[in-house]
């Protein structure tokens, strides 16, 4: 039958038709060949790039990670003292006597070079007490003032660090909790003597040494700050700064005398410089190589009282300027 010519139009009409959607069918296939390859290679580059990145900071946290390591490390020094003095409490008998004695030792070092009170208290009894009221109350019976307790309950088994004053500024609960992640092992294993040590190191590498501030003015900032002027002035010498609010009935030369020699040895190379914020008064105390500061006792003095400010009729340290007319003097 022959083909109308509307027919063959027709015909033709769909053969263009199915043609056009062919071709548009292999462009798009084409499109998207090519988009696909271009976005093939954009995310190797991205991943080149981003791998790059990742190895910088995974270098930079290495490096930061090293830095934090170094800062970390305890310091080689001298940390034999001699003591009488009870600071390691075991009254569940698991320690020999070496580990009493090396323990108390430490501890006892510990607490007059910080200048607070500690004590580690071992105990297999804490009656019907949760362990953070027992530390508590054993702190405050042997204790007034600003320190650190660590109580090895082995009753509960719930271990506890106590803290008064401005230990609980430098050692934070964070830094408790990784600490008995990290001594839980030792302490399974009943190595009661490597735990209460390693606690007592993080207190040594937490704690200010060169800055004693029992006024409670400062922000752990202030004492940072402050702490490392005073460490970095002080070379292999001791140096300390000790505010206080209240010198009670003495003197302050006597007050000043009391305190240096609580913590110092007379024969070592030290300087206290004791200052009442509340008035400005003020006495330095030295020994050894640093007793050159005594003869200019009343230049510090003077220089420390222009360090008060008063504002509506209450008087107040400027601690930072203190400390700075103090350094004009270290040489």
């Amino acid at each position: 039958m022959k083909k109308s010519t509307v027919d063959i139009f027709y015909i033709k009409l769909y053969n263009l038709i199915i043609s056009l959607f062919v071709f548009m069918k292999k462009l798009i296939c084409t499109a998207l060949l090519c988009l696909i390859t271009v976005a093939f290679v954009g995310c190797n580059e991205i991943k080149e790039t981003n791998a790059s990145v990742s190895e910088s900071a995974a270098e930079k946290q290495n490096d930061n990670s090293s830095d934090e390591s170094s800062e970390e490390e305890l310091r080689p020094r001298d940390r034999e003292i001699n003591t009488d003095t009870d600071f390691v409490f075991d009254d569940a008998g698991v320690l020999s006597a070496d580990e009493l004695e090396n323990l108390n030792t430490y501890t006892a070092w510990l607490a007059k070079t910080f200048k607070i009170n500690a004590a580690v208290v071992i105990t297999d009894n804490i009656g019907d007490k949760e362990p953070d009221k027992y530390a508590e109350e054993y702190y405050n019976d042997l204790y007034s003032g600003d320190g650190i307790l660590f109580l090895l309950n082995n009753d509960t088994n719930t271990d506890y660090i106590y803290r008064k004053g401005f230990p609980s500024k430098f050692i934070a609960d964070d830094d408790i909790e990784m600490l008995f992640a990290e001594i839980s092992p030792l302490l399974v294993k009943g190595d009661y003597m490597s735990a209460a040590k390693r606690v007592l190191e993080t207190a040594e590498l937490k704690l200010p040494e060169y800055i004693t501030d029992k006024s409670g003015t400062l922000s752990k900032e202030e004492i940072s700050e402050l702490n490392g002027k005073l460490k970095d002035a002080a070379g292999e010498n001791n140096l300390n700064i000790y505010l206080t609010d209240t010198i009670g009935e003495q003197t302050m030369e006597d007050y000043a005398k009391e305190k240096f020699n609580e913590y110092y040895d007379k024969d070592s190379d030290s300087a206290m410089l004791v200052i009442d914020i509340s008035d400005g008064n003020s006495f330095i105390c030295t020994s050894g190589n640093m007793k050159y500061l005594s003869d200019s006792q009343e230049d510090i003095q003077k220089a420390v009282r222009s360090c008060i400010k008063e504002s509506d009729g209450k008087k107040t340290l400027d601690c930072m300027s203190a400390v700075d007319k103090l350094l004009t003097f270290i040489q």
